[in-house]
């Protein structure tokens, strides 16, 4: 996937280990990550308020998603980057199995096979790409124009 070079503003990277003695690790990073897009702004003020917007929803979900799948498919530890630069909100999941997801009919009774169909569904692209040691799950969200970042520099995006 090429994303945008739109000049690099904000990165975070984190190294997420999944184990059952480690507490709800999922749910850690959701709020991790809820906290960071909130310090790069991606929040509105209302009465007072301070509202997330509609994309950190979504960038939510596509992190549980992703995650979830690196728990139940994968070595149960995953580096998770984002980027933001301009419009453009860069998310990726990379774990260390060479098994790539794929895209398929749901199981409603067992409840899988929906991860890439959401991931699919809230993001401006997405694309799988074999690693080195493994695979990295990128994800690329748009920004409301209000909240885009000016460039500062410039990045090779992962292409």
């Amino acid at each position: 996937m090429a994303v945008p070079n739109q000049g690099l503003v904000q990165e975070y990277e984190d190294v997420v280990d999944m184990y059952p003695d480690k507490g709800d690790t999922i749910g850690r990073i959701r709020r991790i990550v809820r906290a960071r897009l909130r310090l790069w702004g991606l929040v509105e003020e209302l009465d007072g308020a301070r509202l997330d917007l509609p994309v950190t929803d979504d960038v939510l979900v596509v992190v549980s998603e992703l995650l979830t799948n690196v728990y139940r498919h994968a070595d149960k530890r995953a580096t998770l980057l984002m980027q933001r630069s301009g419009t453009a909100l860069y998310v990726e999941v990379a774990d260390g199995s060479s098994a790539l997801p794929e895209l398929r009919e749901p199981d409603w009774e067992e409840g899988t096979g929906r991860g890439l169909h959401v991931v699919e569904a809230v993001t401006e692209a997405y694309d799988v790409v074999r690693a080195d040691v493994g695979k990295r799950v990128c994800c690329l969200f748009e920004v409301p124009a209000p909240y885009e970042l000016s460039p500062c520099r410039t990045l090779g995006w992962v292409s």
